[in-house]
């Protein structure tokens, strides 16, 4: 982290503890630290080995000024550095190298491509009609904008990876009969605005980086078509009569990425728009293409 007269290193083990090193010549040394559960008095206590603070204590003898800022300094990061810097501020030592804080990074851009939707209803005996309805699959178009927070540890490997999207759907049932009752032309058709949530793992291959998304969706309807043909009669009804706005689902998705490019299948199944005794599975497709604007 630090190099120089005094320098500062850091590890991080196989299990994901987080170490601290100085160097004194050629030797490494580790800053002792450890949390721990304390009996007193018949009651367990949360304590701390505070040893790092007597070696670095030690470590900085030639500069009695570091002790008040030494007393305040965490096992962590950004405190330690803070302490070293104080040393070679106060010291007028030449500080030959230090390494940047890893920062979060943050890519936008625009999403676009089609969607192809299909639903099914299950649920009690009134609602065979539309159990048994075969509903054709609909195709549209999707677009919207992204958000790609890039996590700094792994390589970079990790991200949190949102998007603002609009997304429809018009499905469509022929004619189909219950107890000799007609019921034709039933009609849904859905607009959402959704928010995607999701897990982002890249994987270098070759020139592309491949990735699996893996999330949740939260959409919001704003346009609804919701109706059918009651037997011979021309009039519209209503087949949902509690139709739900607010449409959750799970997400798994893989892409890959060239440049500012990247391109991905993903599959969405949703719990659909009804919130009546018959309910609504809802399972969408995306093939979407997205540009990094920066």
């Amino acid at each position: 982290m630090i190099h120089g007269p005094k320098s500062l290193y850091y590890y991080q083990n196989k299990y994901g503890r987080i170490q601290f090193y100085i160097k004194d010549d050629s030797d490494y040394e580790l800053l002792i630290h450890k949390k721990y559960l304390k009996s007193i008095d018949d009651r367990m206590v949360s304590t701390e080995n505070k040893e790092y603070l007597s070696q670095l204590s030690l470590y900085f003898e030639d500069c009695p000024t570091i002790h008040p800022v030494l007393m305040n300094t965490g096992y962590n990061k950004k405190s330690l550095e803070e302490l070293f810097q104080f040393y070679y501020y106060t010291t007028k030592s030449d500080m030959t190298f230090q390494k940047k804080t890893e920062k979060f990074s943050m890519e936008l851009g625009v999403v676009a491509g089609l969607s192809n939707t299909s639903i099914k209803f299950s649920g009690e005996y009134d609602y065979d009609y539309l159990n048994q309805a075969i509903f054709n699959q609909s195709h549209n178009v999707t677009f919207g904008l992204f958000l790609n927070v890039v996590l700094p540890r792994n390589n970079e490997r990790f991200s949190i990876y949102n998007e603002l999207i609009y997304t429809s759907f018009n499905l469509k049932s022929p004619s189909n009969v219950k107890n000799t009752i007609l019921y034709n032309n039933t009609t849904f058709k859905y607009s959402y605005l959704k928010v995607m949530s999701m897990l982002r793992y890249r994987v270098p291959i070759g020139k592309l980086l491949g990735y699996i998304n893996v999330g949740i969706s939260n959409g919001l309807a704003f346009q609804e078509t919701n109706y059918f043909n009651y037997g011979q009669s021309v009039e519209k009804i209503k087949p949902i009569t509690k139709p739900r706005n607010y449409e959750q689902g799970y997400i798994l998705g893989l892409g890959t990425n060239y440049k500012k490019y990247s391109f991905e299948f993903r599959f969405e199944k949703g719990n659909g728009f009804t919130q009546d005794v018959a309910t609504t599975i809802s399972t969408r497709y995306y093939l979407l293409l997205s540009y990094k604007l920066k």
